[in-house]
């Protein structure tokens, strides 16, 4: 039986072999045979060799292309198309050898070391930075004996503050997206720079951050001018428009052992070592390419890449260049490229691969991946995010192929990410389905560790079915705010969320607001099944799930542990046992060396307190403008708060609120001002008058958000004018205004006196008649201020004018 056993073994013909194996090396040549003695050059030459082997007959059996160890530098993105598929019982399957790398860098060389002072100083001259035929924004290193990189980081000034806004035209928008070309900056903050078109300024927002290039600098007024208006609002959500900046690629800050500078119009490179490195142990690696695999089928007609693997290759060093006008996207970052990208790819998927040293981000699963995985892969020092399922494009509508279906991304470590790009999510997924989310490990991120769904609203589209289990996920929302360790959009029947833990989601000293959730069921989301969730030392209530424009009853929600930390006897340690990475994954984490992002080390700037109070004569302000220092939402087309001349009650302007219908909410269009009153004598007064032809509801509030869960308020002073001109306290008319006639009212009240619970409305009509009544405030919980409300309450073509806007506390 032996004999016969190896008889048969002898005769098994050794062409199959040859046909289904092929050998790679850096110290080979793409016009070799592919043999372990004569090996292949390149991925290119390899895929290329594979197509040789199909175009010589049908495969028997899986083709494996085995690389030995070493670095492979890419010269342009390796591209995979139909005519490289495998099959089924065929699959082309790429595999490492050893520690194999696939650069889209290259080494620089010729580095020559100086002194500047007490400092050690690499230079060497590129002609191609010089000649404009190379550009590169990130750098990395690695000592002799190292098997990865690590990042090196531009030098950079901040965090710096802005002081204000202009008046130059802002985007029709609302609020948060009604931007402006430029900003008021604090004298001495940005100065004519060298090379002041190569700085970036990186402006913070809510849950984003611009980076944006500077057109021109006025020192007279202090301006600066960029080269795009921005997504979002320079001066939006931060109090008195101080919203945070920094300026990255500064000439004049290349200061501190590792930092590096790249002078494009000379092309001299200048790196300062750590003092650990010399020219001898060190290699410094600059990135030439964006992508480094593009997997390409079409969808129309459906032509699928199918049954391509990769196994355990690292892919790293790529760049991403900033667009001349600036880059600020919404939150997520998905229209980022990604290093290794899949359109219409069938049955693909990398496993124990390591992606790393991006640009933006390291994978896209995109339209018309079906069935493809990203699976026990290492991704870390990412520019970007980690893994994109889907695009920001897609049709809400769209079905197979271009939907992508049945795809996994699963027991994966996630770290370091967003280094870059603030927005970035560990895992995003856009309109998709049937993707299955588990067992990942994400950690260290600046915003949202894992995000499902791209449809701000609860309509139909074709997302649904997706799983999110057992993942672990902390320590992400480090930088903005708004999101959370698992973060969803819009409706997605049959999802499932469960048995993920997430912890440590904390405020940064930059965040706008505590917005550091754990499970987040932000606009629109609805159809999901939530269980056995373990969320403890988030930000943003540790004991519920936050959710925005939808409810429980849009859930299946079941037992989670909200706010039960480890040490709690009622910790349920099996469950967070299981999440995370599977034990037959455990070993993906290789130990490495991170350099910090010199931005999350800066120091928020102290400003004086701004007085609190209002002082609007609204004279100065270009009509149609609002005042700086009132905060706008809901405005649409005509529908806003904005200086006229048509009427004043003293001098030439005052504020017209216009109403309209068909804004989405009666409240809309509102203006408030933020401002913290825990005691003294609050004293508002102002002028008020309704147009005659077209009197508009409108009141005024006074609210206490103050160490209350988000979005909930008590009402301390409040006014409602009909558009009768009824002046209404509550369920009480207190006088009534003639319309089209100007009135004055005021209010005083004091707080941090229990026994306060009233205030003093005085009312001057047109006449001079004055009454003083004494009323109450609208909810006895209300006890410090903190915003004033001022809301046009119609739901029709409506005006209301407001001057002399006087508000102060004693």
């Amino acid at each position: 039986m032996r004999t016969l056993l190896l008889l048969t073994l002898v005769l098994i013909p050794v062409s199959l072999f040859a046909q289904n194996t092929l050998y790679v090396a850096p110290t080979g040549s793409d016009t070799a045979p592919g043999t372990r003695a004569a090996p292949l050059a390149s991925l290119a030459g390899a895929r290329d060799a594979v197509r040789k082997l199909k175009a010589a007959g049908p495969l028997t059996g899986p083709v494996t292309v085995l690389f030995a160890p070493g670095t492979y530098y890419l010269t342009e993105p390796v591209l995979f198309t139909p005519e490289d598929s495998g099959t089924a019982t065929a699959p082309i399957i790429y595999k490492a050898q050893g520690p194999v790398i696939f650069s889209g860098g290259a080494p620089l060389k010729d580095l020559k070391e100086t002194k500047q002072g007490n400092l050690r100083v690499w230079q060497t001259t590129l002609p191609e930075v010089k000649t404009g035929d190379w550009y590169f924004r990130q750098l990395f290193a690695r000592k002799s004996g190292e098997r990865f990189y690590t990042r090196r980081f531009r030098p950079t000034r901040g965090m710096l503050l802005v002081a204000g806004t202009t008046w130059s035209p802002a985007r029709k928008a609302q609020a948060h997206r009604a931007a402006q070309p430029d900003f008021v900056f604090f004298k001495g903050d940005l100065q004519n720079f060298e090379n002041l078109d190569q700085v970036e300024l990186v402006a913070i927002h809510s849950w984003s951050a611009s980076r944006l290039k500077i057109k021109e600098l006025d020192l007279n007024k202090d301006i600066v001018t960029l080269t795009s208006v921005p997504t979002f609002r320079i001066g939006h959500w931060y109090k008195d428009e101080h919203n945070p900046y920094y300026l990255e690629n500064l000439k004049e800050e290349l200061k501190q052992p590792g930092q590096w500078y790249l002078d494009r119009p000379t092309g001299l490179f200048t790196y300062l070592p750590l003092p650990d490195e010399t020219l001898t142990n060190t290699t410094l690696i600059a990135p030439r390419l964006e992508k480094l695999v593009n997997i390409q089928g079409t969808l129309d007609p459906p032509q699928l890449v199918s049954n391509l693997r990769f196994e355990g290759l690292t892919f790293a060093h790529t760049e991403w260049p900033v667009p001349e006008q600036g880059y600020d996207v919404s939150q997520g970052q998905p229209a980022l490229p990604a290093a290794i990208e899949l359109t219409a790819a069938q049955s693909c998927g990398f496993e124990r691969c390591v992606m790393a040293h991006t640009g933006a981000y390291a994978v896209t699963l995109g339209l018309g991946s079906n069935g493809c995985y990203v699976r026990g892969c290492y991704l870390y020092d990412l520019g970007g995010g980690g893994v994109k399922v889907g695009a920001s494009n897609m049709k809400q509508d769209a079905v197979y192929p271009t939907l992508p279906t049945d795809n996994a991304v699963e027991n994966n470590l996630i770290t370091d990410l967003g280094l870059t790009h603030y927005s970035a999510n560990g895992i995003w997924c856009g309109i998709v389905k049937g993707t299955k989310i588990r067992h990942n490990l994400v950690r260290r991120g600046p915003y949202t560790g894992i995000a499902c769904g791209w449809n701000w609203t609860p309509a139909p589209t074709s997302a649904g079915d997706n799983i999110i289990e057992n993942n672990h996920v902390h320590n992400v929302m480090q930088f903005v705010q708004d999101g959370g360790g698992i973060y969803t959009l819009g409706r997605q029947p049959g999802n499932i969320i469960r048995g993920n833990l997430i912890h440590d989601n904390h405020k940064s000293p930059f965040a706008c607001d505590s917005g550091q959730c754990g499970l987040y069921f932000d606009e629109g989301s609805t159809g999901f099944t939530v269980d056995d969730n373990i969320v403890y030392d988030v930000d943003w209530n540790n004991s519920q799930i936050a959710q925005n424009r939808n409810t429980a009853a849009d859930h299946k929600i079941g037992t989670n542990y909200l706010g039960v930390r480890p040490d709690d006897p009622n910790f349920p340690k099996a469950i967070a046992a299981r999440a995370g990475l599977e034990p037959a994954y455990r070993d993906i984490e290789y130990p490495i060396r991170l350099t910090p992002n010199p931005a999350y080390a800066m120091n928020m700037p102290v400003l004086p307190p701004t007085p609190f109070g209002l002082a609007l004569d609204f004279e100065q302000i270009p009509l149609g403008e609002a005042p700086k220092k009132l905060s706008l939402a809901g405005a649409a087309g005509e529908a806003k708060f904005g200086a006229t001349d048509e009427t004043a009650f003293t001098g030439k302007q005052s504020l017209k609120i216009q109403d309209m219908p068909d804004l989405g909410r009666v409240f809309y269009p509102y203006a408030y001002y933020k401002g913290t009153v825990e005691k003294g004598e609050v004293d508002l007064s102002f002028a008020l008058k309704q147009a005659a032809d077209r009197p508009g509801e409108f009141s005024v509030e006074f609210r206490d958000y103050a160490n209350k869960a988000p979005g909930v308020f008590s009402s301390g002073p409040t006014l409602v004018l009909t558009n009768q001109g009824k002046l209404m306290a509550g369920a009480h008319q207190v006088a009534t205004l003639p319309l089209g006639q100007w009135s004055q009212l005021r209010l005083i009240f004091k707080l941090g006196e229990p026994e306060d619970q009233s205030y003093q409305l005085t009312i001057t009509l047109p006449d001079k008649t004055a009454t003083t009544l004494t009323l109450p405030f609208a909810k006895p919980e209300f006890t410090t201020v903190t915003d004033l409300y001022l809301v046009a309450n119609d739901t029709k073509n409506a005006v209301t004018y407001l001057d002399d806007l006087n508000l102060t506390v004693k």
